[in-house]
């Protein structure tokens, strides 16, 4: 057991400068590898023990976020970082609870400063939402069962377009999250309503853009309906 113990400091300590800062996306991907399955359920009550590499890491990307100058990818890929290392704190600070609708206000909660302000889950979705991309909306999690599942690596530059792709597949194909071969009709996520206006104006637009990534061709004549939102914590245990 002690030398079990003394292997995760070994690890923890491997993440972290001079500065006390989690050192790089490898501290994220360590914590997702540790405290998250396959099938995207974190074990909220075994990170809550010692949370104190989120911190750090929170601490690191809120100081390093990327200006104007840095390529759209870099700037996105650390938006949603910081989104969803936020979500996990905000989850993490207010543990043990069964829905996040039990939560007063949890998306306007300060998760950094940015240009002197604090800033929220909803404000750093609304800089997301911003660069046009609709994909955004599998990759930010908000620990809920019916959201997408939280990616078990850290966006980067160069990873972003490729994850935000498999994401969005992986999402729309999905029976927990759509039923896309009903007869006559399908059953989508609330995600594609909320956000209507960036996955198209019509429902033509819609079917067409789901038809990008699905794996059953959805006809354009098929009505649409929304999948009411599961709000409990996707909670391991």
């Amino acid at each position: 057991m002690r030398i079990r113990r003394l292997a995760c400091l070994v690890i923890v300590l491997s993440f972290v400068g001079s500065s006390g800062f989690a050192q790089g996306n490898e501290a994220w991907d360590y914590m997702l590898s540790k405290h998250m399955d396959k099938e995207g359920y974190v074990n909220y009550g075994q990170w809550a023990q010692d949370p104190s590499l989120l911190q750090d890491y929170l601490k690191q990307m809120a100081h390093t976020i990327p200006t104007e100058s840095a390529s759209k990818e870099e700037r996105m890929a650390h938006w949603i970082n910081l989104y969803n290392a936020g979500m996990m704190m905000m989850i993490l600070d207010n543990y043990p609870f069964q829905s996040l609708q039990d939560i007063d206000n949890a998306w306007d909660r300060p998760v950094a400063q940015y240009k002197g302000k604090s800033i929220s889950l909803n404000d750093i979705e609304d800089i997301l939402i911003k660069t046009d991309d609709p994909r955004v909306h599998v990759a930010l999690n908000c620990g809920a069962k019916s959201c997408p599942r939280l990616n078990d690596k850290a966006f980067s530059e160069e990873n972003l377009d490729s994850e935000l792709d498999q994401l969005m597949s992986e999402f729309i194909n999905s029976g927990k999250y759509n039923v896309l071969d009903a007869r006559q009709k399908v059953v989508i996520s609330q995600i594609f309503e909320w956000h209507r206006n960036e996955f198209g104006k019509s429902d033509t637009d819609l079917i067409e853009y789901i038809n990008k990534y699905s794996d059953f061709t959805v006809p354009e004549n098929f009505n649409i309906e929304y999948r009411p939102y599961d709000w409990t914590l996707n909670d391991k245990y």
